[in-house]
């Protein structure tokens, strides 16, 4: 599950998602087959659109930023919230 992928740091969490670019509506799917956060979201995947879409999702949760992966679709984001936090943020906007 979800929860499983949230690494607990203390003051903050880490967590791997796979986004999709250029989507017709936002939203965000456990991919069971790989194990991964899966983001589809508005933004095109140029001049950094796509990452200031990320980091604003979850700037809601807490102060957020990405790790690895600012020019692939597979990314490590860093939330400092607790991990209770940042599930309820994703969980409210799961399909």
């Amino acid at each position: 599950m979800i929860e499983d992928l949230i690494e607990d740091h203390g003051n903050t969490v880490t967590f791997e998602i796979e986004v999709v670019p250029n989507s017709k509506a936002f939203s965000i799917t456990w991919d069971e087959w790989r194990n991964k956060i899966k983001m589809k979201i508005r933004s095109k995947a140029q001049k950094g659109k796509a990452n200031e879409e990320i980091v604003a999702f979850f700037k809601e949760a807490g102060d957020a930023r990405i790790l690895r992966g600012s020019l692939s679709k597979d990314k490590l984001i860093e939330v400092a919230a607790s991990k209770p936090k940042v599930i309820l943020h994703i969980s409210r906007f799961m399909e």
